[in-house]
């Protein structure tokens, strides 16, 4: 029988990605959303490049949806989790919600897994706990914030060096056809420029 998720691929994804973009609304972040694969100098508003004593960092989430058959659990693919290594920046958000009326809780019910781990084929819902482990969104944005989780941008040679790393992405993306977020965040100016590789419609 073949594996499926509790949800189509998207739902999830779109639902997590949507949360977090208004969590940072509501936080005070003006936040800029382009596609990924537009992300280069000139679609990053000059303000938000040429900021001094800015803290400016980035992290971005591969989202992975929630398989059933036999153990709940999350599929990875080697391939991808190889390529991921390259940005350390780059974290699994994973996700629990098994029902469509669960949506308003999707961030929630989201864990965010570093991607330097040895890959596995896949992350069990209640498996043993592994090194690093994973956190909460609440945790995750507060080592953010602590300068904990995510990377930061020393100049403009370090960001012009991540925004082609940004554009990358894509190949990583199109392994599998998944929804790639990464956020590059000011966290003294409260902006926020959000590179999607995909939105879709539900």
């Amino acid at each position: 029988m073949p594996e499926a998720t509790y949800l189509f691929e998207r739902q999830s994804e779109y639902w997590t990605s949507y949360q977090i973009e208004k969590f940072l609304l509501d936080a005070g972040y003006s936040v800029t959303a382009i596609p990924l694969s537009q992300a280069v100098e000139h679609d990053i508003p000059s303000d938000f490049i040429y900021v001094d004593r800015s803290r400016i960092k980035i992290f971005g989430l591969q989202y992975k949806a929630l398989y059933h058959n036999s153990r709940d659990h999350w599929k990875l693919d080697e391939h991808q989790h190889n390529e991921l290594q390259r940005f350390p920046w780059m974290y699994y958000c994973t996700s629990e919600l098994k029902r469509s009326g669960d949506s308003a809780a999707a961030l929630s019910l989201a864990r965010f897994y570093p991607s330097g781990f040895p890959y596995r084929k896949r992350l069990n819902f209640r498996h043993a706990p592994f090194k690093p482990g994973y956190r909460r969104w609440p945790a995750f944005f507060q080592g953010f914030q602590a300068c904990k989780i995510g990377h930061k941008i020393k100049d403009m040679k370090a960001f012009m060096e991540t925004l082609r790393q940004c554009r990358d992405l894509r190949r990583v993306d199109a392994l599998i056809g998944q929804i790639v977020d990464v956020f590059l965040v000011d966290l003294d100016s409260k902006k926020v420029v959000l590179a999607q590789s995909s939105r879709f419609s539900q």
